[in-house]
């Protein structure tokens, strides 16, 4: 599918991708960024959670496969995830 809506990289708003530092504030801001929608690309990386990211619902995530990895602190710990 082709879309017109932006795209928001989230290493241009702070990810680092490393799986040690912690990324969910930069896809926020991303997704944040994306007011009337739009796609999060999410590069070859770690990405690392230690709390719960909101996503907009016209808001997408685009990964590269099994390059693309977020890695949940908070679910490792116990937690869950409710739909």
């Amino acid at each position: 599918m082709i879309t017109k809506k932006p795209v928001a990289d989230v290493r241009a708003f702070g990810a680092v991708g490393d799986g040690v530092t912690a990324d969910q504030a930069a896809f926020q801001a991303a997704n944040d960024y994306l007011v009337d929608g739009g796609t999060i690309l999410v590069p070859a990386g770690t990405y690392l959670f230690e709390s719960s990211l909101w996503l907009s619902a016209n808001v997408n995530l685009l990964g590269t496969g099994a390059a693309s990895v977020i890695k949940c602190n908070s679910m490792l710990a116990g937690g869950g995830v409710s739909a």
